[in-house]
């Protein structure tokens, strides 16, 4: 069995859904898991579930796509634990955007952007520093979708911002390997 005692992971998007259920299999395996939501309600619930069944994960609510949530949220990580060896960037929709391209917008685009690239940007950069300060074998986890190698009708805007997370996981980790963090990507399948 994998053991994460004495390990530290932050997982976006941990108050629902494929989220929740990564920061619950990291704390059964003995991880501090922090859970960073930004609906109050889904993060308390979350929160109550996962310490009721005994799993070491703290709630927090914030705003994965705000610099200054972000850094509030990593600010807490460093006060509590010092360093990271865990990242998981969860969080992603297509928000309902699903019309032909002709007839999408620019905030359509920009909310987009955010909750699907912006934000693994955001929290990748902030979690260097702890990253680097934790035990060596530090790992980035981008969770993308099977779009970002296909393609999805009505949904283009979306799929090239999950492709975009390709890129940027595969660039990454070339430039982090030589410090030992490993930085990959999971596609699901939506």
């Amino acid at each position: 069995m994998i053991d994460f005692s004495g390990r530290t992971a932050v997982v976006s998007g941990a108050g629902a859904g494929i989220g929740r259920a990564i920061a619950e299999a990291f704390a059964r395996l003995g991880a501090e898991v922090t859970g960073v939501e930004i609906d109050p309600a889904r993060a308390a619930a979350a929160g109550e579930a996962m310490q009721a069944a005994g799993l070491s994960v703290r709630m927090v609510v914030g705003d994965i796509r705000d610099a200054t949530s972000v850094a509030e949220v990593f600010a807490g990580v460093a006060e509590r634990h010092g360093s990271l060896d865990i990242l998981v960037n969860n969080v992603g929709d297509f928000l309902g955007a699903m019309h032909p391209f002709e007839r999408t917008t620019e905030d359509e685009w920009d909310a987009l952007y955010d909750v699907n690239l912006k934000h693994v940007f955001l929290a990748t950069r902030a979690a260097l520093p702890l990253l680097r300060q934790g035990r060596p074998g530090g790992s980035i986890i981008n969770v993308s979708t099977i779009e970002a190698f296909r393609g999805i009708p009505m949904c283009p805007v979306y799929s090239a911002f999950k492709a975009g997370v390709t890129g940027f996981t595969k660039s990454l980790a070339v430039q982090l390997a030589p410090e030992g963090i490993r930085v990959n990507a999971i596609a699901r399948s939506e």
